[in-house]
């Protein structure tokens, strides 16, 4: 989505890795979110210290990546795996989306 890494991950801290809100937020507030939550957000090199981390901490985070991993986009061809049904949904919803603009 080209989100700034900064603002995506104070997002993330801020509404407790929801990822669904933090896009919404970010899409509603063109990607800028308020000081405050940068500020309140760990920094990365504390959040990598593997020690801090209890070992249930380190396998719900596993799991979520491994749950996360699949829907990510390999490829630039990706959208070519859409079925003629789901391509015809996404249509359907952007040209409505389009047509609320006017």
């Amino acid at each position: 989505m080209g989100f700034d890494e900064t603002h995506s991950r104070a997002a993330l801290y801020h509404f407790h890795g929801d990822i669904e809100r933090c896009v919404e937020e970010l899409i509603r507030m063109g990607g800028i979110v308020p000081h405050v939550w940068v500020e309140e957000t760990p920094t990365t090199s504390s959040e990598s210290t593997s020690s801090s981390k209890s070992p249930e901490e380190k396998a719900q985070e596993k799991e979520a990546i491994a749950m996360i991993v699949p829907d990510l986009h390999q490829g630039e061809e990706d959208h070519l795996d859409l079925d003629l049904i789901e391509e015809a949904q996404w249509l359907q919803e952007y040209i409505s989306l389009v047509a609320s603009l006017h």
